[in-house]
């Protein structure tokens, strides 16, 4: 804590803390009441509390430097007669990548409220998300701050249809190779086993006898030829089914506009999807030509 006698109160002994803040600026904070303009101009020393006597002198500070409205006990002192300038704050107003602004993107404010905000217009393919960080609507700005405009990428009905081709190719491939379960038994239908499973029918159509074969997980046992007939049939089928079925899917979201509402519905759509009536219609009549053939076949390997 210091002492402050001011030189035209030189009988009166304030209590506050002293600092130096500059070249030519001190502070002083008072503990309770802060004197007059008057006394605060006049100079003043710090005493030593016990004997009166000045221990620092600051006789020519007698120019008010900085009052604080926010703090009534605090005032700043110089010795120069040059007043605080309180320095001009810019906002800063940038585009991010996808963008641009209209409007002034250099602006000196003192508060949020002074601010005109440009105008993010994002460029083809990009929409605007915020501003980074968010804009207050209100309040005093402190210090220089830069405020940026994120955009985002939006894509093109055709990436967007693109990227879902894909993700339903690999669905149905996957499904493909994954096989039936027959008889409580699990068949998959991989490369390899989908070339073994070839090799043991074509051999069975021609003799139509037992032959060795197994399920998954399962030891090689004896399957009679209408058994190797039956699972090759249902694999085949379901094969045929997966294909069929991603065509006329994939089919029917290439016909779609281009629209918000048709870009949430590709988005959106999951493998397995039900076909609409023209594509159903069209899914149908390709699983009754494949069945024609697989009856042929079958019918043809018993006759032989």
């Amino acid at each position: 804590m210091s002492k402050i006698v001011f030189l035209n109160e030189p009988e009166t002994v304030y209590d506050g803390t002293f600092s130096q803040i500059g070249k030519n600026q001190v502070r002083l904070v008072f503990t309770s009441t802060i004197p007059s303009t008057e006394t605060l101009t006049s100079g003043f020393n710090l005493v030593n509390e016990h004997n009166g006597r000045p221990q620092t002198k600051r006789t020519d500070y007698t120019y008010i430097y900085k009052i604080y409205t926010d703090n009534p006990n605090m005032v700043e002192l110089c010795n120069d007669n040059i007043p605080y300038v309180e320095p001009e704050i810019t906002v800063t107003f940038n585009a991010g990548f996808g963008g641009t602004l209209e409007g002034t993107t250099s602006q000196i404010a003192k508060n949020y409220e002074e601010l005109v905000i440009p105008t993010p217009v994002a460029d083809e393919n990009y929409k605007f998300v915020e501003w980074n960080p968010e804009i207050p609507t209100s309040g005093k700005i402190e210090n220089n701050i830069t405020f940026t405009a994120q955009f985002e990428y939006v894509e093109t009905l055709e990436e967007i249809l693109s990227k879902k081709i894909v993700e339903l190719e690999m669905a149905r491939d996957a499904a493909i190779v994954e096989g039936l379960t027959i008889n409580g038994l699990h068949y998959p239908y991989d490369k390899t086993s989908k070339d073994e499973l070839d090799t043991i029918f074509n051999t069975v159509k021609v003799t139509m006898l037992p032959i060795g074969y197994q399920a998954e997980n399962e030891k090689c046992r004896e399957y009679s030829a209408e058994e190797i007939i039956n699972i090759y049939v249902m694999l085949t089928m379901n094969q045929y089914s997966h294909r069929t079925y991603c065509n006329q899917a994939c089919e029917y979201l290439e016909s779609l506009e281009d629209t918000e509402e048709n870009r949430a519905i590709i988005s959106a759509y999951i493998y397995g999807t039900e076909l609409n009536e023209e594509y159903l219609a069209h899914y149908n009549e390709m699983m009754a030509l494949y069945q024609a053939q697989v009856d042929a076949l079958i019918g043809a390997s018993t006759t032989a």
